[in-house]
């Protein structure tokens, strides 16, 4: 069911909408350049969260241009931070245990917002189908997840709206942090590395010669041959953030 979202031509449709959230990224690490020490996961997560959410639900999160965390991405965060606290304490593995605890307690209250954000995001478009605001139609516009996912609710049975509402919390959330955590573990081996640092320089000045400034092209990426073997050294990490 899920296959029809990630065929190349949906995909390739959102090359710029992530050019554009790469570009305001740019700008937020330009001003911490000169700064002794930056944590760059939490731009990334910002940045990987804005474009899987325009993927998925084609909203516009706005993580990146707010002095406030999307609530959505706040919980998700705690979440993880929590659970991960709770994999590395063998006293907290039986859930009679762990639902009894302070963190017990708040994980529960941040999956209820968490689904909570998610029920209203699919209730509100799935309004917009019923009431004709929006059609099934995939000509001249992109699809979100979201569309396709409420198109087989509303189209087939035995598909909920809590199992796209499950499904959309998926996506977002596997999607956004390991997005971030690979991100964040190809530019810590590029700053180990020097010379591979070169490398991928050469490569994107070749690819872009004089003009520096202009978005990505399919083709463009096409041509990332070297950088795309660089990024797939995040298989040697995990993709955990929190442990």
């Amino acid at each position: 069911m899920m296959n029809p979202c990630f065929r190349y031509d949906i995909l390739k449709d959102y090359v710029p909408t992530i050019n554009q959230h790469a570009q305001i990224l740019v700008e937020r690490l330009k001003v911490e350049a000169d700064k002794d020490f930056t944590k760059i996961s939490r731009f990334l997560s910002h940045c990987s969260f804005d474009a899987i959410c325009e993927f998925v639900m084609g909203a516009h999160m706005k993580a990146q241009e707010s002095s406030r965390e999307p609530e959505f991405l706040y919980a998700t965060k705690r979440i993880f931070f929590l659970m991960s606290r709770r994999i590395i304490n063998v006293f907290l593995w039986p859930d009679f245990i762990f639902n009894r605890t302070k963190s017990g307690k708040e994980i529960k209250k941040y999956i209820a917002t968490v689904k909570a954000q998610a029920r209203f995001l699919v209730q509100e478009e799935k309004r917009k189908y019923l009431e004709g605001e929006l059609k099934f139609t995939e000509g001249g516009k992109k699809r979100s997840l979201l569309n396709m996912l409420l198109e087989h609710h509303l189209q087939m049975k035995g598909f909920s709206e809590e199992d796209v509402i499950e499904e959309l919390i998926t996506f977002i959330v596997a999607g956004y942090d390991t997005t971030s955590a690979a991100i964040t573990w190809t530019l810590f081996m590029l700053g180990l590395y020097s010379d591979v640092q070169k490398k991928v320089h050469e490569e994107l000045d070749w690819i872009f010669g004089e003009d520096v400034k202009r978005p990505a092209t399919e083709d463009d990426l096409k041509d990332m041959k070297y950088l795309e073997c660089v990024i797939k050294i995040f298989g040697v990490y995990t993709v955990a953030t929190e442990a």
